[in-house]
């Protein structure tokens, strides 16, 4: 299921974010494999900071959305006064 919330930084062209949450993943996911080999850890503590890596992204990314969705977020305008209704007299 897709909703406007989920799309919310690509729909307001927000590249900036976009691109810094696959950076935080590629090197989150680097990070995870490193860490996992070095330590000899098993693969379901590898498996278990991945998925608690992607929660975090999402959650994240949730959060960012709906402050984009609501137009609290950085560049949102509200109307021009020109544009705005206005009751008549």
């Amino acid at each position: 299921m897709i909703t406007p919330i989920d799309k919310a930084p690509l729909i307001r062209q927000r590249v900036g974010y976009i691109l810094g949450w696959n950076a935080v993943r590629a090197t989150g996911k680097v990070l995870i494999t490193a860490y996992t080999y070095m330590v000899g850890a098993g693969i379901y503590m590898f498996l278990w900071l991945l998925v608690g890596l992607r929660i975090v992204l999402y959650l994240t990314t949730f959060v960012y959305a709906l402050h984009l969705a609501r137009g609290d977020a950085d560049g949102a305008m509200a109307p021009p006064a020109s544009s705005r209704i206005r009751p008549r007299d």
